[in-house]
């Protein structure tokens, strides 16, 4: 790869605003920025979008609703917290553990799980730019934008928060940049989470398993069983019944999906027999399954 080559695309990369779907959200001003974490409310509070932003100052901290980029709770304690990689939420975040990127280190996101990519590139040293990618990457592809070239105030996070909905660019000045889109607009494809089912179908790691899977998701091996309840009790009942190796093939189509909810339609072949499936599965916003429900009967040989 020709590296000069290289700094001078990025170099001459124009400043363009972000693509579609994402959309600028005007967040208030914020002096002396040190670092910035995503948070889940830890109490209903009427808020607008089930991302919020904890940011620490010089002066204290801020939670920001992302939907709006409002600030929404503050107060002027904890400038400087024993571990400046985790910090005590505050209001609506109040006794959540945010993991906080910035002045001392730590990270975002930089990948969701539909495709999109945060990278920084830094041409002309130690400034740095934020670029955006989507199914590609800059160092040869196309698909990218230049969406933030650090001038003036120094850049201090960027990310995604956990939901894939909201991108963050912090600076020492302000939350310069903050970025939403809609949770229609993130679903994943559900042939994406089929693809990693029959993966973990067979690896039967429980890695594999787990990751497929909300906290407090609910299994339905048939459509009246009990259901396997957590991801732990579902990794579990998993490894009692697994298909060593999984089957011979499993052939598969989308048939619906409306919301977070799709239908799919299946044909699972062993060695020794052929069943048709049917799944009822209910996505979160980050790609995981809330509840699973299947259906199937075994073909006439």
């Amino acid at each position: 790869m020709d590296w000069t080559a290289l700094r001078d695309r990025f170099r001459r990369a124009p400043l363009r605003p972000p693509p579609a779907p994402w959309r600028p959200v005007p967040a208030q001003k914020t002096g002396g920025i040190t670092d910035v974490g995503f948070g889940r409310p830890s109490r209903e509070e009427g808020l607008t979008a089930p991302d919020l932003l904890l940011v620490a100052s010089s002066t204290g901290r801020g939670v920001f609703d992302c939907a709006n980029g409002q600030r929404v709770y503050r107060d002027h304690g904890e400038t400087y917290p024993d571990d400046s990689l985790v910090r005590e939420g505050i209001g609506p975040l109040e006794g959540v553990q945010v993991t906080m990127a910035g002045l001392w280190g730590g990270g975002l996101r930089t990948t969701t799980d539909d495709g999109w990519a945060v990278h920084l590139v830094a041409p002309d040293w130690p400034a740095e730019s934020v670029l955006l990618s989507k199914d590609d990457e800059p160092y040869r592809g196309s698909n990218w934008w230049h969406i933030h070239r650090e001038e003036a105030c120094e850049l201090r996070a960027s990310g995604f928060s956990p939901s894939g909905r909201t991108l963050v660019i912090a600076t020492a000045c302000d939350p310069r940049h903050l970025l939403q889109r809609g949770r229609k607009e993130i679903m994943t494809d559900p042939a994406t989470w089929v693809d990693a089912y029959v993966r973990a179908w067979h690896t039967n790691e429980p890695a594999d398993i787990g990751a497929l899977f909300t906290d407090d998701a609910a299994y339905f091996t048939e459509p009246y069983a009990r259901p396997w309840r957590g991801r732990d009790a579902i990794v579990r009942g998993w490894l009692e019944r697994e298909d060593e190796g999984g089957p011979s093939a499993f052939e598969y189509e989308p048939v619906a999906v409306e919301g977070e909810t799709a239908v799919v339609k299946g044909v699972t072949t062993y060695p020794d027999r052929v069943l048709s499936n049917l799944w009822v599965l209910r996505l979160d916003g980050e790609g995981r399954c809330a509840e699973f429900t299947e259906y199937w009967m075994e073909q006439p040989a």
